[in-house]
């Protein structure tokens, strides 16, 4: 999968993450950072940069947003969900 769709597929959880109602300030901020990480390393994968490592686990983060939102917020995890099975198959 191309880093054009990956970005297509994250604009994809920020436009559910607009729509969702309900979320906790520091669930929503919590949120919104990781998808701002996975945007920055998306963009260094776009510039053929060499993937820099922080020691961060998106996978780990992720799934632990994703079961905040499971039974609140359905829709959301599942985009969530896409997204993190589409990373995980390219590495990220």
């Amino acid at each position: 999968m191309s880093v054009e769709n990956l970005k297509k597929m994250l604009g994809t959880v920020h436009g559910e993450l607009e729509n969702t109602q309900g979320l906790a300030e520091q669930e929503e901020q919590s949120l919104r950072d990781l998808l701002e990480d996975i945007e920055n390393r998306l963009d260094e994968l776009d510039d053929n940069r060499e993937k820099e490592t922080d020691g961060d686990d998106f996978g780990e983060r992720v799934t632990a947003a994703m079961g905040e939102f499971q039974a609140s917020h359905p829709t959301l995890e599942f985009a969530l969900r896409r997204l993190v099975d589409t990373l995980q198959k390219i590495g990220i």
